[in-house]
This record gives C-alpha cells, sequence and structure tokens, in this order.
C-alpha cells in the first residue's frame, strides 16, 4: 500500500454531556440516538437550506459522542452547533491529538472496534478508519478508493452547494426519512417524496489537477467537483453534474443504480 508524508486531513470532534446524543440528533440527518459503542453511522449536517455543511462517521464512548471529518471544515462545525450544545448544557471541542487514516481493514461497514487502544471504524469498499495520533503517512491512493465507492466528504470550498440527495447521501445510509425534526429536514424530505433532483453525483477518473468546489464542463453541462484526490497523477473526482451518463464514453458501473464513471481527457474549465 502507498502513502503520503501529507498530514492527515481528518480530525476529530468530541461532545460530553448528558444529553450529546439528543442534541446531536438534532442537527443531524441520520439518528444518532439509541446507538451502541460499536455503531459507527455515517451523516451529514446542513443549514436550514438543507444544503450540506459536513459528512461524518460519529462514533461513541461512555463519556462522549465524536465526529470524525475533514479538518478544514471542523471550526465551522462547531460554530454551527455551538448555540444548539451549550443550550443543552453540554461541551464541544477538537480533539487535538487524534488523526484519522484509511487502511485496507475487514470491519464491517459503519462499525466501530477498539484494538490495543487505537479505533478502528468500517468504511465503504472494505476500507477502515485508523484513529491514532499520528499526523503522518495518510494514504491517497485508499483515498481514492472511497471516492470510487461514490463516498466523499464536504470540504471547505463546497459547504453549503449541495443537499443529500445530490450526493446520494440517502443512498449510502447516511439519512433517515423516518426520524423525527433535525436542521433541513423540510428541504430534504421534499426533495424525496414530492421532487426531482436534477444534478447528481458521477466518478470522474481524469489526468487533469481539479478541486473541490472547481466548476467544470461535461458535454456542456456545467458541473462542479464534490471531492478529488490525485493519487499516482491520476484524479479521482466525485462531480455533481446534470449531463446524461449516455453523453459520454468509456462508462463503468459503480455501486448506485444509473450512476457510472466517466472517463474524460480534456475538460473545458
Amino acid at each position: 500500500m502507498k502513502t503520503s508524508s501529507a498530514t492527515s486531513p481528518f480530525r476529530v470532534i468530541n461532545i460530553s454531556g448528558k444529553n450529546r446524543n439528543i442534541v446531536l440528533n438534532g442537527q443531524a440527518t441520520q439518528m444518532l440516538i439509541n446507538q451502541k459503542s460499536s455503531d459507527s453511522p455515517l451523516t451529514g449536517f446542513c443549514n436550514s437550506k438543507g444544503r450540506l455543511l459536513a459528512v461524518a462517521r460519529v462514533f461513541y464512548s461512555n463519556e462522549t459522542t465524536s465526529v470524525l471529518l475533514p479538518g478544514c471544515i471542523v471550526s465551522d462545525l462547531i460554530m454551527h452547533l455551538k448555540p444548539a450544545i451549550h443550550l443543552s448544557r453540554c461541551q464541544i471541542s477538537i480533539d487535538e491529538t487524534m488523526f484519522g487514516h484509511l487502511e485496507i481493514g475487514e470491519i464491517a461497514e459503519g462499525k466501530c472496534e477498539i484494538n490495543n487502544n487505537v479505533i478502528f471504524i468500517g468504511e465503504r469498499g472494505g476500507l477502515c478508519w485508523k484513529l491514532t495520533n499520528s499526523k503522518n503517512s495518510f494514504s491517497e491512493e485508499n483515498y481514492s478508493k472511497l471516492l470510487m465507492t461514490g463516498l466523499g466528504f464536504i470540504k471547505k470550498k463546497t459547504s453549503s452547494l449541495f443537499i443529500p440527495q445530490q450526493i446520494h447521501l440517502q443512498l449510502m445510509a447516511g439519512v433517515n426519512f423516518q426520524k423525527g425534526c433535525y436542521v433541513g429536514q423540510e428541504v430534504i424530505a421534499r426533495l424525496e417524496h414530492l421532487g426531482k433532483v436534477k444534478r447528481s453525483t458521477q466518478i470522474l477518473k481524469t489526468l487533469e489537477t481539479l478541486e473541490c468546489g472547481q466548476e467544470i464542463d461535461i458535454d456542456s453541462f456545467k458541473s462542479q467537483v464534490f471531492d478529488c484526490v490525485t493519487s499516482d497523477d491520476e484524479t479521482t473526482a466525485l462531480i455533481v453534474t446534470g449531463a446524461p451518463v449516455c453523453h459520454t464514453t468509456n462508462l463503468f458501473d459503480v455501486p448506485f443504480q444509473r450512476k457510472k464513471v466517466l472517463h474524460i481527457s480534456n475538460l473545458k474549465e
């Protein structure tokens, strides 16, 4: 497995207090109460317009509930959650000693295990998160494999741009349409039951260098990079686009129905 010497971009937020799971549940797209310590649900945090501020894995201990997400949006999510957290007499802070790394693993997706005081969280595509105090050796190759499963994370430049359905969060057990109220629920539920998503996420492999939030043209359709990583001089990107997959060539199935991998050599910016 190839690794990078780059600092891990994934960090952990800790929430403590008696009512921490209740207050978090009112902010998240997935059910976060009545979970076991062996559970690590995928969830989104949205603004009042249903636009995603974060995609995260949540995990539990006896005294804290923790959120694994990209470090570049940690401060913004803490500011978003603080009013509700403090109103419930809970505390929220970044864990200064914990970093998330992606490894090949056999832990079931959405499950959490502790081995020799190290936390492991099962992820999509036969991957797992390893939470340690080491900043370095983040595997961009494994992150590329994760993006190929269709799962990506909100970054600084994509905050408040997309609704959960546009990135298929509901197809990855990241949205619970049976739970009670949460921030952004009205918009998300209405779209699920009455609306139609005009743009959705597809997977793009290209030799071009892309950035999160970058706007590109695909078959004359305005599209936007949701998440991406470059490994071995090739970029793997999740793009939100309205382009019909039949307009492109060299398409390959990915885990979602009606979604394809786009292999494009030339991009119009």
